[in-house]
């Protein structure tokens, strides 16, 4: 007797604590245990959520801590997911209140949106039978199951819109809109009617005066242009016009102040706002510029300016060797940057852009190069806007090229050049090295594979190794490390010779009447590790068939020095 006294008392003061702490600071608990990925320690705070809701009828935080209970199962163990589904569907038969249970159906079918469609839409079809009743509820009534939408008051924040919108069906939107509609809230109608074109919309067209969907936005704006709604469509427009092939900046903008001056009161209308914004936003950016030019070689380096009236490019040459990455827009790098310039060979250029609309994106350009010695060279643009950071980056002056030929055994064979008339460079230094960040050090790390020296044909060889390539001669040391990654493909000891070929066509289609020309190039590799030309004189057959493989012609040609045998 005394056991059981006891028992009552501890489940009696259990009870009390739960119902002292407030939803939210269980859900507080909660949103804890979830950020150190505690799931069973959450689990344990949901029941508590469970059981102070299920005794005050709080059917929001019922729901809501079900939903999560159930998706914390999920995470633990996939296989606990199905259960507790069919307890759900088990307890909505047993509800009564004909709103709950519409809410629990509505549950449902959100729980199975991810699982099966055809489920999903079936539950809800069910959780939307009475749009009438739903439409008396306040979906306030079920948080934090549920959230206030953006567009509820068009709604009267009613349960209805936001189940429908749950649904996000095509027969979930007609129902709303029907239901709206006879009883004259216009303006949730018009909200309806919109999601419905979005449902039914098809692959359209990017252009303005071609899209038939946003000729239909275009006639529903018609028909509710006279309620603020109409901004929800007006917005829809503008977002086409976005990604729209004919819509130029201007039309944007005129659009944008058309719809903000008819209906700028709207929620939603501070897309707009934000777009003006970015539209006329003072910026510039450098486009297409060359990491590295050619002695004597120029360039092009464009530029796109909007609302500015003055635009500088400098270049100054730098005391510095290409065997370093540097981060010119870093600001400490910069500096050190700074040190090492030279006033020698420094150059300026001036664009002015007065006069010009504020919504006008000007596309410009300047050549560089020409005349410029070898050497480290930074190029800076900034614009009478100091509000605009300035942007940055180096560009190198070198003559030297390196080819790279894999080899059998392993190996790879290194040639260094001269870029410009393709002559070997004996006494080129070959670097190869990889290279990564130290978190420790804060700094970049080296591992050198190995210091290579070209021999009078230009030549090194090394083994096969994955990583940067850098290349230098004793007046040359500007041109920039490459990453390359080397195949891993493998030479094999064949028994027997085999003659391979690759055909070409002068064209991919050819109108009838029209001749083919093809050619046929030959070669021999020989025992799998060496290839060679076949020799002349040696006859081909080429036969063209139809698409239904019929032989339509056949002729023969003979090769020449190179392996090579055309016909037409």
């Amino acid at each position: 007797m005394k056991r059981n006294i006891l028992s009552l008392l501890i489940a009696l003061f259990a009870t009390m604590q739960v119902a002292a702490q407030t939803y939210d600071n269980l859900w507080k608990q909660a949103e804890i245990n979830a950020q150190k990925d505690q799931p069973k320690s959450e689990i344990a705070v949901m029941k508590k959520i469970i059981a102070k809701a299920s005794a005050a009828k709080d059917y929001g935080q019922l729901l809501a801590a079900e939903m999560r209970q159930m998706t914390l199962w999920k995470e633990i163990s996939v296989d606990s997911l199905e259960p507790n589904v069919k307890r759900m569907e088990a307890e909505v038969l047993k509800v009564n209140d004909p709103a709950l249970k519409a809410v629990r159906y509505a549950v449902l079918g959100k729980v199975y949106c991810d699982m099966n469609e055809k489920k999903s839409q079936e539950f809800f079809k069910k959780a939307l039978e009475q749009p009438e009743l739903l439409a008396r509820h306040a979906s306030t009534e079920y948080v934090p199951l549920t959230l206030k939408g953006v567009d509820g008051s068009s709604f009267n924040n009613d349960l209805l819109h936001l189940i429908g919108f749950e649904a996000d069906s095509k027969e979930a939107y007609l129902q709303l809109y029907t239901y709206y509609n006879k009883v004259g809230n216009r303006g949730a109608a018009c909200l309806c009617a919109y999601k419905l074109i979005e449902k039914y919309r098809q692959d359209d067209v990017r252009e303005v005066k071609k899209s038939k969907y946003l000729q239909t936005i275009d006639s529903l704006i018609q028909v509710y242009q006279d309620i603020p709604e109409a901004g929800e469509l007006a917005v829809e427009h503008f977002r086409f016009m976005e990604g729209a092939t004919d819509a130029k900046p201007q039309d944007k903008l005129n659009y944008i102040n058309y719809a903000l001056s008819r209906w700028g009161g709207w929620s939603r209308m501070n897309e707009l706002r934000n777009a003006q914004k970015r539209l006329t936003e003072p910026m510039f950016r450098v486009k297409r510029m060359p990491q590295v030019l050619r002695p004597g070689e120029k360039a092009w380096v464009y530029l796109d300016v909007r609302n500015l009236q003055n635009v500088k490019i400098s270049i100054s040459r730098l005391n510095i060797t290409a065997d370093n990455e540097y981060n010119a827009q870093n600001e400490a790098t910069y500096k050190m940057l700074l040190k090492k310039t030279t006033k020698l060979h420094q150059k300026d250029y001036s664009r002015n852009y007065y006069g010009r609309p504020d919504y006008e994106e000007v596309k410009d350009s300047i050549e560089i190069g020409g005349n410029l010695p070898l050497g480290a060279y930074l190029m800076e643009v900034t614009s009478d806007n100091t509000g605009i950071a300035p942007q940055r980056q180096l560009f190198y002056v070198s003559n030297l090229a390196v080819m790279i030929q894999q080899l059998p055994d392993d190996k790879h064979r290194y040639v260094v050049v001269n870029a410009t008339d393709g002559q070997p460079i004996a006494g080129a230094k070959i670097e190869l090295y990889d290279q990564w960040y130290g978190f420790k050090t804060k700094k970049d790390k080296r591992t050198v594979h190995a210091r290579l020296t070209t021999d009078e044909n230009g030549e090194a060889y090394f083994k096969n190794v994955d990583g940067y390539v850098l290349i230098s001669t004793n007046s040359d040391k500007f041109t920039p490390a490459k990453y390359i990654y080397l195949s891993r493909d493998r030479y094999y000891e064949k028994k027997d010779d085999k003659i391979e070929y690759q055909l070409f066509t002068d064209r991919a289609i050819y109108r009838p009447g029209q001749q083919v020309h093809a050619t046929a190039v030959s070669h021999i590799v020989k025992k799998g590790l060496d290839a060679s030309v076949p020799g002349k004189s040696k006859e081909l057959k080429f036969i063209l068939r139809d698409a239904e493989w019929k032989q339509v012609a056949e002729q023969k040609a003979t090769t020449d020095e190179y392996g090579t045998a055309s016909v037409d």
